[in-house]
């Protein structure tokens, strides 16, 4: 069997964005599986890439981690997109603009 590799990324949250978009390149090092190709629609255009799911870690500043497996699409360009599928049912997420912050806090079951 392959190894499981772990790799911290840098993400930007999108509340307009229903999928969570992943690098190819970030793909390709973590070994996630290619499916089939996809085309998303936004507000920005279309963007076609290969869909895909992943396990991410997100760590709490109290050492809490929680694992998801998120549905992701594999794009060709270098960010890392956090979209609404699956995380934000997860998460309470709160922007604070004035603060120029997040706060993510676990969804109560």
């Amino acid at each position: 069997t392959k190894p499981q590799l772990t790799q911290e990324f840098h993400a930007l949250i999108d509340s307009a964005s229903d999928m969570t978009l992943i690098s190819r390149h970030a793909a390709t090092y973590l070994g996630l599986p290619y499916g089939k190709e996809v085309t998303i629609e936004g507000m920005g255009g279309s963007v076609t890439g290969v869909l895909s799911m992943a396990n991410i870690i997100f760590f709490a500043k109290e050492g809490v981690e929680v694992v998801m497996e998120v549905p992701v699409v594999i794009v060709d360009w270098p960010d890392i997109i956090l979209g609404r599928k699956a995380i934000f049912d997860a998460f309470r997420i709160t922007f604070a603009q004035m603060e120029k912050m997040v706060e993510m806090a676990r969804a109560q079951a």
